[in-house]
């Protein structure tokens, strides 16, 4: 059991989420992975609309489709490039809660799942939420456009090891 999970058992958590923050520190994931979905729990992903927040930075469009702000729900999960990414992985086969869900329902909801598409569908959710922020960062910092196919085929790859 990780040191992380074994806090979270012990403390007495004044943390609303504190289920959430159970759930996923005790989530059998890779650690990374389990600091990143601490991360989006939290709401502390540097989105356009956070450093905005935090007057970081002038502008809170999404630097890929530049339609909209880029909110924590935007770019994990309504962008439209990310969009095309989750239905290729999940194939249609989630309920409509998936796309509406707010933030820590949506991710303790996922993490809950036991599968779908014949995988472990924790780890095909963390894999792509990993993806997707991995694309728009390499897009941000080394002006690589965004490519669902290739965030699609890093996490079936990634899931199958």
């Amino acid at each position: 059991m990780s040191l992380a999970c074994k806090f979270f058992i012990n403390q007495d958590l004044v943390i609303n989420s504190s289920n959430l923050f159970k759930k996923i520190w005790c989530w059998k994931g890779q650690e990374r992975l389990c600091f990143l979905l601490w991360k989006v729990a939290r709401r502390v992903l540097p989105t356009n609309v956070f450093k905005k927040h935090h007057h970081i930075s002038l502008d809170d469009v999404c630097p890929i489709c530049t339609t909209r702000a880029e909110s924590l729900l935007h770019v994990l999960r309504k962008c439209t490039s990310v969009v095309s990414a989750w239905q290729r992985i999940i194939n249609n086969q989630t309920p409509p809660s998936f796309w509406n869900d707010p933030v820590n329902d949506w991710v303790i909801s996922n993490l809950n799942q036991s599968s779908v598409a014949k995988s472990d569908w924790s780890v095909l959710f963390s894999l792509t939420i990993d993806g997707v922020w991995r694309a728009r960062n390499d897009f941000i910092f080394r002006n690589i456009l965004p490519n669902v196919d290739k965030v699609v085929f890093t996490v079936s790859h990634l899931a199958q090891v």
